[in-house]
């Protein structure tokens, strides 16, 4: 017996030397294609996304249906039909340049500050932030944190930051943190466990307000596929949940209103 379990031991031992040189040898690129491909995302180069909607609000919950669309070219919308009003967030890279806005429930345009579109607008479409990330290679880094434990889930942590910040040494993390964002993949499946970054008030880009997403729940919708549930933490209390029913992927790029 204690033969056999020795036995038992040495090749899950040899099991975990493997998949360590495995690991070591794939790069934080490959890694990430292989995300995308696990969610049958390959080829998807926008998605269209429906479902429900729910935003605590004190003792009682907002309710209503969302519509989102995303690009890997940087555009993307999501529009949230509440029983308070209709809000829309829209975003769009031109030339390189991010830019912002919302829509209130008067119907009332309002830009986004500028440090508050450097982080993923289409938070919503996790594999399309993956995509957009590995089209602009020139733009974005992303440096292999470590494997550690996220939400309960072992997860392998990735930054993904501009090269003048991942690699800044001089102390600038107040800079740093407008433009990074911390991923977390399934170290299982390599679906998306988690998204970390910080939004700003509009007059103070200093101030770090920490927002994460959760991802959760993975349904085909749509040959892709997709978290079923989306729920978005600010400063770690829930603001909403979003519930996806119905998925379209293409490979063209969608535009906004």
């Amino acid at each position: 017996m204690r033969k056999c379990l020795s036995l038992i031991t040495l090749a899950c031992l040899a099991m975990t030397a493997t998949r360590t040189r495995a690991q070591q040898g794939t790069t934080p690129q490959q890694v990430f294609q292989s995300a995308i491909a696990s969610l049958n995302s390959g080829n998807v180069g926008a998605l269209q996304l429906s479902g429900t909607i729910e935003a605590p609000a004190g003792e009682d919950s907002d309710t209503g249906t969302f519509s989102g669309q995303c690009s890997i070219s940087g555009t993307s919308q999501l529009q949230m039909q509440l029983s308070s009003g209709t809000r829309t967030e829209n975003s769009l890279i031109a030339a390189g340049v991010a830019s912002g806005s919302w829509v209130d429930e008067q119907g009332t345009a309002h830009a986004m500050a500028p440090q508050n579109v450097q982080t993923p607008a289409a938070w919503f479409c996790p594999q399309v932030v993956l995509s957009s990330i590995l089209k602009s290679p020139g733009s974005m880094t992303i440096q292999f944190v470590g494997s550690e434990t996220k939400n309960g889930i072992a997860a392998l942590h990735y930054l993904v930051a501009p090269p003048s910040l991942s690699s800044a040494s001089d102390g600038s993390s107040s800079i740093s943190a407008i433009a990074q964002t911390d991923i977390y993949l399934n170290a299982t499946t390599l679906q998306p466990v988690a998204f970390d970054f910080n939004a700003h008030p509009d007059n103070n880009a200093l101030v770090n307000i920490p927002i994460e997403i959760q991802f959760s729940n993975y349904v085909n919708l749509g040959g892709v596929l997709v978290p079923g549930t989306v729920s978005k933490y600010m400063n770690g209390a829930l603001v909403v949940t979003l519930q996806a029913t119905s998925a379209t992927p293409s490979a063209s790029s969608v535009t906004t209103n």
